[in-house]
């Protein structure tokens, strides 16, 4: 993935303004087999389990988020990579987090981006 990419997906959440609020560690999301890890400021940490289709990543954002907006909620395959607690902004994730995401989940659009296809 380049280094611009992550830059213009960085901006797009924060031209966005996403989300503020908190939840619980780790909260099963419905019957994705995703959880809802934690959210702060203007990120939303969801989990799910590696080769979900599109369909069930949407539906793990869509009920991360819930009601809230705005909300963005990043998502990825791989526990190891996400951190404990949300930083409060998109920009502190850092590179290599972002870099490892599978997709995010605008609630405002109701709109899945998959990451997937970009680093290829």
């Amino acid at each position: 993935m380049s280094k611009g990419f992550l830059a213009a997906a960085v901006a797009a959440c924060v031209a966005f303004g996403w989300g503020t609020g908190r939840a619980a560690a780790d909260e099963p999301l419905g019957e994705t087999g995703c959880v809802h890890r934690d959210t702060n400021g203007m990120v939303t940490l969801v989990i799910c389990p590696p080769g979900l289709p599109v369909e069930a990543l949407g539906e793990a954002g869509d009920a991360a988020c819930g009601d809230r907006r705005p909300c963005a909620a990043w998502i990825w395959d791989d526990a190891a990579v996400v951190p404990a607690a949300a930083p409060d902004t998109h920009e502190a994730l850092g590179a290599e987090t972002i870099a490892a995401a599978v997709a995010i989940w605008v609630a405002e659009d109701k709109s899945l981006i998959t990451l997937e296809a970009l680093r290829d």
